[in-house]
């Protein structure tokens, strides 16, 4: 709750069953802080970021009880978390879309794992992220929506390829803010303005060579296009 800053527990009939003051519990009571993106782990825990004078990450149960700060991430220079992604192991990353590197990836006891990413205009860049997506094979998906793009990296953090690039067209994408899938063998990604979601077949759709950083044409496809079947 925007307001109130604390965060309400939902039953499946949307009825209120508990709420949790995250802020009082780990003991940041500066009025200008609020909880805003929300993720759980394969063990039901509730990851929580954190805006306003300071950023940060932080982890409870969702009754509320051990609660605790994973991460200070404002002393390591995060400006704004457009984005929290959470692992099943309990991995968690955090985008930035004004402080650099763009991308970090921590343990889940709140140790950087390692962090990628500036905000220019090469192809490994991150101009605007919005999604993050752990893939089966330990590799990162990003979606980039002022690239037009889902950007996929090495779990050192190396860019790879990508699939989209600026489109109404099957397969292309206009402002994507949401990517999900296993990563390996499925890509799913919603657009914002195209008002679509797609689901690629991996390997990707379009790829980088490691010589020129340029486009080439991949084997991916793209296996549903509601715009196209309606």
């Amino acid at each position: 709750d925007y307001y109130s800053r604390t965060i309400d527990v939902l039953n499946i009939r949307g009825e209120r069953i508990g709420q949790i003051d995250i802020l009082e519990e780990i003991g940041w009571r500066d009025p200008s802080l609020r909880p805003e993106k929300l993720s759980l782990d394969g063990s039901g825990r509730l990851y929580v970021s954190i805006a306003g004078s300071r950023t940060g990450v932080a982890r409870c149960l969702t009754d509320g009880s051990s609660c605790e700060l994973l991460v200070n991430t404002s002393v390591e220079g995060v400006q704004a978390i457009t984005a929290m992604s959470v692992a099943k192991d309990g991995r968690f990353a955090v985008l930035d879309y004004r402080g650099e590197p763009a991308v970090r990836i921590y343990d889940p006891s709140g140790r950087l794992i390692v962090a990628f990413g500036g905000h220019d205009v090469s192809q490994g860049d991150l101009s605007y992220p919005t999604s993050f997506l752990f893939a089966a094979d330990g590799s990162y998906w990003i979606a980039d929506a002022l690239r037009h793009a889902v950007k996929h990296y090495s779990d050192k953090g190396d860019f790879l390829e990508y699939v989209g690039g600026y489109g109404a067209e099957p397969g292309s994408v206009r402002y994507p803010t949401g990517v999900t899938g296993d990563g390996v063998g499925r890509l799913v990604v919603s657009e914002r303005v195209g008002g679509r979601i797609q689901e690629y077949m991996l390997p990707g759709a379009v790829y980088a060579t490691p010589e020129e950083k340029s486009p080439t044409t991949g084997s991916g496809s793209v296996v549903v296009d509601p715009e196209s079947a309606n």
